[in-house]
């Protein structure tokens, strides 16, 4: 190889570098939830779904949980459009644990949670989980089995344990999809308690909490995820082309 050679492949791979580090500050890494979903899903907006979706979506029996089934892929889309300028036009791939990954999706990463009263999807340059938790009845037999002496003293303590309890299983659900293994891990070693604040560090990671009277979403991460960084999409706009 000559000189000139060499300088041609200098100046290819600064030019790559350049790209590289543009492409990744236009990722803005953001969270999108939808919730105020609709009592019927219209047949032109199960259309819209890849054929793998759509048959995970009829074998729900239930109209609440095929509309989150829907809204949960196209906020991924969204999201994945929004961030990267095109939605994937592929069904998402997953690992050994069962954890989905975008194909072609380069350094893309994401997750996607949904409960009774919507669904959320975070986007990420690198491995993230979230959970999206509704606010319900804490029972105490469950919260033995899953909570730490410390989590289990808070809500002892609490006057609204049942939305304490909401936070910490939102939490530990977010760190197992951040994981990649669910909530196959040791939760009750994990204790989140004296995490009150919407950004913290825990087990080496970033959590980022956006807490309402109804609901909580948590999201585990190598970055905090601020306030505004949590984007509220209509469920209209999920299905518009």
């Amino acid at each position: 190889m000559n000189n000139w050679e060499r300088n041609v492949l200098c100046i290819v791979a600064f030019s790559r570098i350049l790209c590289y580090n543009e492409n990744k500050k236009k990722v803005k890494q953001l969270v999108y939830y939808c919730n105020n979903l609709p009592e019927q899903i219209a047949p032109e907006q199960i259309a819209l779904l890849p054929a793998e979706r759509r048959a995970r979506l009829e074998k729900y029996k239930r109209e609440a949980d095929r509309i989150l089934c829907a809204a949960a892929y196209r906020l991924y889309q969204y999201g994945m459009k929004t961030e990267f300028g095109s939605a994937p036009q592929t069904y998402w791939k997953t690992d050994e644990n069962g954890k989905p990954y975008p194909e072609n999706g380069g350094d893309a990463a994401f997750s996607i949670s949904h409960c009774a009263e919507g669904a959320a999807c975070v986007i990420g340059s690198n491995r993230c989980g979230i959970d999206y938790q509704n606010l319900s009845e804490v029972r105490t037999d469950v919260s033995k089995m899953v909570c730490g002496e410390g989590e289990l003293h808070a809500l002892s303590a609490c006057a609204h344990p049942d939305r304490l309890f909401c936070r910490y299983w939102a939490l530990k659900e977010a760190y197992g999809k951040y994981l990649g293994c669910g909530i196959v891990y040791e939760l009750k070693e994990h204790d989140f308690s004296g995490t009150d604040d919407a950004l913290f560090e825990r087990f080496g990671c970033c959590f980022s909490v956006m807490e309402t009277d109804t609901s909580c979403i948590a999201v585990c991460a190598d970055r905090f995820y601020e306030t505004d960084a949590f984007v509220h999409v209509p469920y209209a706009d999920l299905f518009q082309e």
